[in-house]
C-alpha cells in the first residue's frame, strides 16, 4: 500500500501480518508533477527532496524500490534511478476517459446494483502510450512493469459506493512470483521483474505461464539468458486466448489456444515478452501483461 507521502506513513501505517494477509507499506512522492511509489525502505525520505531525481536517489540510497507513477506525467525518465514503472493505472485510464462520464452516471444509476462487475470492465484498455514507453526502455536496461488499482473507495452517489475495494482490487492486479511470501522476497521479485500483469475481473489468470526452456534448465519472466542453439520459449494460457509473442515491442508470433511454442533463431537477441487477450461477448479484451524475458548475446 502506498500513500500520499507523510512521515506519519512509517509509525503509524500498516506493516507486516494481518491474519493470512502480507501489507508492506510505502509511500506516494511526487515532485514538480512527477510521482513514484517508493516500497521497501524502512523510513521517510531524510530531507525533502526539490527534484524528482533527488528523490529516487534517496529512496535508492535506503535501499528501497522506486516505481514511476503516473508515466503520463514523468518527466525524469533519463534517471536510472527507478525499478519499475506502472503500465495500468485505473485512475489515469479513467481519467482521459472523462468525456465519457455522463455514459458512466447513467450506466451506473440504472445498473450499478444487478451488473457493477461488468460496468468497470469498461475501463479495461491496451495501455498502448506506456507500454511504448516501456519497450523502449527496456531495451537498454531492466525495469519491471506492474499494474495498479490507485483505488481510494471514496466516490459515493445517492447511497452507492461507486468504486468499492471489493470490485476495484480486481480489476488490474500484479501477480509476483516469490519463493516466500515475505516483504523481502516479494521486494526482490518485483525489483526481478519475476511478475505480470492481469485484469483479474475478465478471469483468474492463476496457471499462467511464461518461460524459457533449454535442455533441463528453466527461466522466468524477468531473468537473463544467454542466446544458444535450442533455446525455446512457451506460453501457457488457463484459458483459450489470443497470444501474442513480442520481441523488442514488436509483434513477432500469434496464436489462439491455450499454448505458443517459439523456438529462438540464431538471431534472436532481445526482449521478449507476451500479452493475452480474452475474447467475451464477440470482442478481444487484454487480459495478461508479461514481464519480459531477456535473451543476450
Amino acid at each position: 500500500m502506498t500513500d500520499h507521502n507523510n512521515p506519519r506513513i512509517y509509525q503509524e501505517g500498516m506493516n507486516g501480518w494481518y491474519g493470512d494477509l502480507l501489507v508492506i507499506r510505502g509511500a506516494e512522492i511526487g515532485v514538480s508533477g512527477s510521482y513514484i511509489l517508493a516500497v521497501g525502505h524502512p523510513r521517510d525520505l531524510d530531507t525533502a527532496p526539490h527534484t524528482m531525481e533527488e528523490a529516487l536517489r534517496q529512496v535508492k540510497a535506503m535501499g528501497g524500490l522506486a516505481i514511476v507513477a503516473h508515466p503520463k506525467r514523468f518527466k525524469s525518465w533519463d534517471s536510472h534511478d527507478y525499478q519499475a514503472m506502472e503500465t495500468y493505472d485505473l485512475a489515469d485510464s479513467l481519467r482521459e476517459k472523462r468525456w465519457r462520464y455522463p455514459r458512466y452516471l447513467f450506466d451506473f444509476l440504472y445498473s450499478f446494483d444487478s451488473y457493477p462487475e461488468e460496468l468497470f470492465t469498461s475501463a479495461i484498455e491496451r495501455p498502448d502510450w506506456s507500454l511504448a514507453k516501456w519497450d523502449e526502455i527496456i531495451r537498454d536496461r531492466k525495469v519491471t512493469a506492474i499494474g495498479t488499482s490507485d483505488a481510494h473507495q471514496r466516490v459515493k452517489f445517492l447511497g452507492r459506493q461507486l468504486d468499492p475495494y471489493s470490485i476495484v482490487f480486481r480489476l488490474v492486479d500484479t501477480h509476483i512470483l516469490a519463493s516466500q511470501l515475505n516483504q523481502e522476497e516479494v521486494i526482490y521479485a518485483l525489483r526481478s521483474g519475476h511478475a505480470y500483469v492481469s485484469h483479474d475481473l475478465l478471469a483468474d489468470p492463476t496457471g499462467f505461464q511464461f518461460f524459457a526452456t533449454y535442455q533441463a534448465h528453466a527461466w522466468i519472466m524477468g531473468d537473463d539468458i544467454p542466446l544458444r542453439a535450442g533455446l525455446q520459449l512457451t506460453v501457457n494460457s488457463p484459458l483459450p486466448a489470443r497470444i501474442r509473442l513480442l520481441k523488442d515491442g514488436a509483434v513477432i508470433h500469434e496464436t489462439v489456444g491455450d499454448t505458443l511454442m517459439f523456438p529462438i533463431p540464431t538471431d534472436g537477441i532481445g526482449v521478449y515478452r507476451t500479452e493475452l487477450s480474452l475474447k467475451v461477448s464477440g470482442q478481444w479484451w487484454p487480459w495478461i501483461f508479461s514481464n519480459p524475458i531477456y535473451i543476450k548475446g
